[in-house]
This record gives C-alpha cells, structure tokens and sequence, in this order.
C-alpha cells in the first residue's frame, strides 16, 4: 500500500514518477496474496459450499471436510509444482529497475502454497481428532468487530 501511495504521490503532485515502486509492488501483492490465503485457510475464512457440509449429519460432516481438504492438497501440490517451476523460469530474467531476479517474484508463489498446505494438514488433524472428541482443537473464528447488515 505504501508504495502505491508513494507511486501516485510522486506521480501526480510531484510529476515525476519513480521507475521502481511498480515492480516492488508487483512482488509484495504475490507474496501477500499468498500469505494471506494461508492466514484465511487458518480461520477457515475461505469461501466455500457449506450447504453441502450443513445437510449432513454432524459425525459425516467431518468426514465431508476432511475429503474437501484432500481436493484442496491435490490443487496445492499442482500450484507448488508449477510455482517452483515457474520460479526456474524466473532465474534468467532481470526486473528491469530493481535489477532484481524475477525468481524472488516467483517463489513466493510455492512458498505460500506450502504454508496453506501446513494449514490444511493441521485442518484434517484437528477433523480428525473431533470426529472422536466431542470438542475441536480450532476455535471458529470471530470477528471482533459488529456485522453492520444485522441491522
């Protein structure tokens, strides 16, 4: 955010744009996105087809999750594969004002992968173990502040 703001700030009142801001944005919106994908995985804040899951009785509904999640890993384990294989890609090209290589673009893209996967392999340990306890290992998620379409 930062360095767009940076960018429109020299840009439009200044009226002399700075060459490097852009490319340094391009590299931090890939590693945040990917990141925050792994924060949302987390907290189960993904959007998803819980009508589904909901329609089941509650002992089949972890099974439910639990396959939803292998579905997941096979779609993980493919952007890791074709991620790094990208990041490769990447060794012989230069970011033109960074003079940086587009590999440390590139590789925040199997990099956060491999956190999302961390994430869902703790989700399908924590489906597990409530299939037998009564009570999970992950809270749900609240968020502190107040829905404002309640009202």
């Amino acid at each position: 955010f930062f360095c767009i703001m940076l960018q429109v700030f020299f840009n439009y009142v200044l009226s002399n744009a700075l060459s490097w801001t852009q490319e340094l944005s391009r590299i931090l919106l890939v590693w945040l996105t990917f990141f925050g994908a792994a924060l949302v995985t987390r907290r189960k804040l993904h959007i998803g087809l819980t009508m589904f899951v909901e329609r089941t009785p509650h002992r089949i509904q972890n099974v439910v999750m639990v396959l939803g999640y292998m579905v997941t890993i096979l779609f993980i384990f493919a952007t890791i594969n074709h991620g790094w294989r990208l990041s490769l890609f990447g060794t012989s090209q230069t970011l033109t004002y960074l003079n940086v290589s587009y590999f440390w673009c590139y590789v925040g893209i199997p990099t956060g992968a491999t956190c999302i996967l961390l994430q869902i392999v703790y989700l399908i340990l924590n489906e597990g173990l409530s299939f037998f306890k009564k009570e999970n290992l992950v809270k749900e998620f609240e968020p502190d502040f107040i829905d404002i379409c309640e009202y």
